[in-house]
């Protein structure tokens, strides 16, 4: 019943605390946590595996989109209303991301002329932690605050309706 949607689709998410700061601090720990994984495996697989977990969500949100438009919903909607205002700075966020941890995996394959590698990997985890501090971490904490009070009323418009 999609008429009263709205009502329990938000009153759901205020029960669980997810529109609240306890829900943006728990978005932004999970993007964090996301990130810090990948840089992990980047690390150990010359940034190939960070990159695979920084894709996996564009996958899965595909195949979610298939399935809604393949059940007659409008998937470009439901996208509009539930990745576009916060994936406006998540997803440059993991393209940051994406491009720090390919940069740490390589370095110990190809460090710079006049380093050693112990050198060159420990610029290239400076130049990741400068990164993180200085662009991430800022663009998260805008996403996730724009994911747990925006995003929910958006969606209730857009599939109450």
């Amino acid at each position: 019943n999609w008429q009263d949607f709205d009502q329990r689709f938000l009153g759901v998410l205020g029960a669980v605390g997810f529109t609240s700061f306890s829900g943006v601090s728990y978005v932004m720990m999970h993007n964090l946590r996301v990130i810090l994984l990948a840089s992990i495996l980047g690390i150990f697989s010359f940034g190939v595996l960070g990159v695979v977990v920084l894709m996996l969500p564009i996958m899965l949100l595909g195949y979610l989109m298939a399935n809604l438009a393949t059940g007659g919903l409008s998937s470009w909607a439901i996208m509009a209303a539930t990745v576009l205002p916060h994936g406006l700075l998540e997803i440059p966020v993991m393209v940051l991301a994406g491009a720090a941890i390919i940069r740490l995996g390589a370095t110990p394959v190809a460090p710079a002329r006049d380093m050693s590698i112990g050198e060159a990997v420990l610029r290239a985890l400076a130049d990741w932690t400068r990164i993180l501090a200085g662009l991430i971490l800022p663009l998260l904490l805008g996403a996730a605050v724009i994911e747990v009070m925006l995003t929910p009323l958006l969606t209730t418009l857009v599939m109450g309706r």
